[in-house]
């Protein structure tokens, strides 16, 4: 079960016992009795703002580089998960981040495509100009093509 429907159903539990409840208390209490699923969902947010602080990181460009090496962002990339300060690269280094940057270029791409294609279909089978996705989609669960 998720911390968010946890916290939910504890809210709801005890919010209808009689008197008064405050936000703080229910709080500290919802984290005293679940302290490892909140540790554990914690943690998860924090991966994901370091991930996020990190891809940051890895496009922002230098910002001291010599001029031969403006092409390099503050830290690279070297593997899924794995981040070098710049200045803390081999050339090694460099080489594994640009095959990594390349594998998600080619990522990326394949779902530019997948989008492109989906976009088409959806033009080729829309009704009219303003029809949505969506209603397109239940149309022809509906009435599937011939």
């Amino acid at each position: 079960m998720s911390l968010r429907k946890m916290l939910r159903e504890y809210v709801a539990e005890q919010i209808a016992q009689p008197g008064e409840h405050k936000k703080a208390e229910l709080a500290a209490a919802f984290l005293d009795e679940n302290a490892d699923a909140a540790r554990e969902y914690l943690r998860e947010l924090a991966e994901r703002q370091i991930a996020s602080l990190i891809k940051e990181l890895c496009d922002e460009p230098e910002a001291d580089p010599l001029p031969l090496f403006t092409g390099f962002p503050v830290a690279i990339a070297v593997a899924p998960g794995v981040v070098k300060a710049t200045a803390n690269c081999t050339f090694d280094d460099l080489g594994a981040g640009l095959a990594y940057r390349e594998e998600n270029v080619r990522h990326a791409q394949e779902r530019l495509n997948a989008y492109r294609d989906s976009m088409a279909k959806f033009d080729l089978m829309r009704r009219r100009d303003d029809e949505t996705v969506g209603q397109c989609t239940e149309r022809l669960r509906a009435n599937p093509p011939a």
